[in-house]
């Protein structure tokens, strides 16, 4: 399964609500619990995660929320709105660089936290 930037924004805006772990409108279950695993691994979120034993490779199998990092309320305090999320991939998209949790921090220091709107 490939990683999106876009569904990882979403899973962390998620986790700010009422229902942190609840469906996302668009995305089946495999793919929104691969994402919520990629967040608490890069740091945005806190959670349990957790993988099959009982196969010949561990497949994961659990990825719930607890809550949002400093890191993730960061992130999420400047690309909230798709606005701002936009911006961000435009600016990727101009600079020929991939949409990653790095490159994403880097724009958004860039765009919003250098006086750029």
């Amino acid at each position: 399964m490939s990683r999106s930037m876009d569904l990882i924004r979403l899973v962390v805006l998620k986790a700010c609500t009422d229902d942190p772990n609840g469906p996302i409108d668009g995305y089946g279950d495999d793919d929104i619990t691969f994402h919520r695993q990629q967040a608490i691994e890069m740091r945005l979120l806190r959670g349990v995660v957790d993988y099959e034993s009982d196969t010949r490779y561990p497949v994961l199998s659990l990825a719930v929320v607890t809550g949002v990092t400093s890191a993730g309320h960061d992130l999420i305090d400047t690309i909230r709105s798709d606005t701002n999320w936009n911006k961000v991939k435009e600016f990727l998209m101009a600079t020929g660089k991939q949409v990653t949790l790095e490159t994403v921090m880097h724009a958004v220091r860039e765009l919003f936290r250098s006086g750029g709107s």
